[in-house]
């Protein structure tokens, strides 16, 4: 658990809960914006099938709405300033996540493997 910046109640550290302080509803900082698939609440893996790509892009337009800066119109500085970094980093998370090639890259060092040149071994740690 993470602890609320403006009521100091518990925060979930993953999935979509991680986003907003349950007690208080306030947007709360990033819980891990390297974690790619985490950051929209859904399990690592490298290949996306279609049920899975569906999920994918609902669970981008679900928090894309829920951290939309024009819903923090009138909140304080720092909800402002928190709702522009994490729609940022949806936006290139999502970027990312749609690309094979950028997925494979960002996803599978985190898991263990080193990707090498083409000709040259793939090696799992």
């Amino acid at each position: 658990m993470a602890t609320c910046w403006s009521c100091l109640g518990d925060v979930v550290k993953a999935g979509l809960d991680a986003h907003f302080c349950g007690a208080c509803k306030k947007i709360q900082p990033a819980p891990d914006p390297n974690d790619l698939f985490g950051y929209l609440g859904l399990p690592a893996r490298y290949r996306v099938d279609e049920a899975a790509r569906s999920e994918l892009e609902a669970r981008y337009h679900e928090l894309s709405r829920k951290l939309h800066p024009d819903r923090f119109t009138g909140a304080s500085a720092r909800e402002r300033r928190l709702s522009m970094e994490k729609t940022t980093n949806l936006n290139q998370t999502i970027r990312t996540l749609r690309d094979p090639i950028k997925r494979a890259t960002t996803s599978s060092p985190a898991r263990g493997a080193s990707w090498k040149r083409r000709g040259e071994p793939i090696r799992s740690s």
